[in-house]
């Protein structure tokens, strides 16, 4: 997390580690970028009014050398201000304040949307190449006095196909 307010901060930081996400908190763009060259990092969330370089400019050399989903974080709410960010990279946008509730959906649908690709590329490696496949997914449901899965606890098990092709 790329801001310069370390109160807040401090505070996102600290709930995202009770959620259980890892997180660093720098409070310059420079500092984040050595550290984003350095290490490697699952999202970045950006504030707009850094010292220095600023959010934007930040965002935009993020994205020259890096495909992660930025959040931009901002009390900066018109609407060019949040065109700007989408346009120097940024995944997502969310106005200060925020609900610390709502950036953590917000985080969570964006990591997951980023691992989407690498689970279909698994897929495909391991189903390989060429004409049509049947992918078989089975979901299981709690029902009770259905069929016993998981250390007995009672489950219904439903099936979703799906032809795809393999292009």
């Amino acid at each position: 997390m790329i801001e310069d307010d370390a109160e807040l901060g401090g505070l996102v930081r600290d709930f995202l580690m009770k959620e259980g996400f890892s997180a660093r908190l720098c409070s310059a763009a420079e500092t984040a970028l050595a550290l984003l060259s350095e290490e490697t990092f699952g999202l970045v969330l950006l504030d707009v009014m850094l010292p220095g370089m600023n959010g934007f400019e930040t965002c935009a050399v993020i994205r020259k050398t890096q495909n992660l989903p930025i959040i931009m974080m901002s009390a900066l709410t018109d609407e060019e201000s949040k065109l700007t960010g989408y346009g120097n990279g940024a995944d997502d946008y969310i106005d200060k304040p925020f609900s610390i509730k709502v950036l953590t959906a917000k985080i969570r649908a964006q990591l997951r949307r980023k691992n989407e690709p690498q689970q279909e590329e698994i897929l495909r490696e391991m189903l390989g190449k060429g004409g049509f496949q049947l992918l078989f997914h089975a979901f299981f449901h709690k029902q009770v006095g259905g069929p016993q899965f998981n250390g007995g606890h009672p489950y219904k098990a439903i099936r979703d196909f799906r032809i795809t092709q393999n292009l």
